[in-house]
């Protein structure tokens, strides 16, 4: 769905009609929110050709790096940066939900951000609606500073969204802008209270602190806080590796370390055919367990990692991931609902027993 490697091509791709601002009607607004799953039309369905292009871009990134990927000079023009931060922040977002992967471009994505804004591009080189891209990652970040940022350019951007336009369309703008701006907000009152966003803990391995139990056991929390539930086989095969390697440091998981998972569920250490050639594209003898994660999930290893799952030791650690994630644990994943389907608070310590094969979990 996106004809090449290019900022235009990426940006035609993500707006779609809605790259002219006067195309941002009622239909239009809905179908790229439906297309985003974001904003107040957003479903939990997911365009299956659209995630499939996002996909394909985060595998090529895996196998070249972000500098290879990004080689181009283009990329560093104020389209080409536009075009990059729709990419970072948003594409692991969709090809690796409920993981840290997710998140692994925070901190790349946060200081470009910031330099846009620094350097006025948000206001003198993107319309009105590519400028929301731009904004977008200071309400992912976990930093206060940021989210105030976040707050302050969406309720400017939401003048200048409504300005000089048609009832109608004024109308459907307001209704949008608003809804970003309510967003920012919780978003920021979630962090000034907390710190950081207790929906994610999780999925990232923290033990919950005092209070936020209670607010993840309430159901009128914000819908967004709803929308990751953690990825078991990511913490299955964390924990199946923990199992050949004692006190494993998931930042620098060894060559040998791999090579016994392969043995435990007897499959191939030839890099042909099996993840051994990920120290050959990551080009050093030790990779950290996201970058292990990537590589399993490319289409080319998805034989290798269907027959891990599928090996007894981890499909008895995925089902008991499961257990602790879903309130019905019989019910297939992937939930039906993320907000009815998952247990509102998961037992992070729980769940970082059964990773680190701790005696009793």
């Amino acid at each position: 769905m996106i004809r090449e490697r290019t900022p235009e091509a990426l940006l035609d791709f993500w707006f779609g009609r809605m790259r002219d601002p006067e195309q941002a009607t009622g239909d239009n607004w809905r179908e790229r929110m439906v297309l985003w799953r974001i904003g107040p039309f957003a479903r939990s369905t997911e365009d299956r050709r659209f995630l499939k292009a996002q996909r394909e871009w985060c595998e090529q990134i895996h196998r070249e790096g972000i500098d290879g990927f990004f080689s181009d000079p283009i990329w560093e023009t104020p389209r080409g940066v536009l075009a990059k931060l729709i990419v970072l922040d948003q594409f692991p977002r969709s090809a690796y939900r409920g993981t840290p992967t997710a998140y692994d471009y925070g901190s790349i994505i946060e200081p470009l951000a910031r330099d846009v804004c620094d350097r006025s591009w948000d206001l003198d080189e993107y319309n009105v609606i590519e400028r929301m891209w731009v904004y977008m990652p200071f309400g992912h970040s976990e930093d206060l500073e940021l989210q105030e940022l976040c707050v302050d350019r969406f309720i400017r951007w939401h003048h200048d969204l409504l300005a000089d336009v048609g009832p109608e369309r004024r109308r459907i703008n307001q209704f949008v802008s608003w809804s970003f701006i309510k967003a920012a907000i919780e978003h920021s009152e979630v962090l000034l209270i907390y710190g950081r966003f207790p929906h994610r803990n999780a999925i990232l391995s923290r033990p919950h602190k005092g209070g936020e139990p209670r607010y993840l056991n309430n159901p009128m929390r914000p819908l967004w806080t709803f929308t990751q539930p953690p990825q078991p086989d990511y913490f299955s095969l964390l924990g199946a590796l923990c199992r050949v390697e004692d006190g494993l440091d998931a930042s620098c998981i060894r060559r040998e370390t791999l090579a016994s998972l392969h043995r435990v569920a007897d499959l191939s250490t030839d890099p042909s055919r099996s993840l051994m050639d990920v120290f050959d594209i990551a080009g050093v003898d030790t990779v950290t367990y996201e970058t292990l994660y990537r590589h399993m999930r490319l289409p080319e290893k998805m034989q290798v990692f269907d027959e891990l799952c599928r090996s007894p030791q981890i499909a008895d650690l995925t089902n008991r991931v499961k257990a602790l994630i879903l309130k019905d644990p019989d019910e297939s994943w992937p939930p039906k609902s993320a907000r009815h389907s998952v247990r509102p608070v998961i037992d992070v310590a729980a769940l970082n027993a059964i990773v680190r094969g701790n005696v009793g979990a």
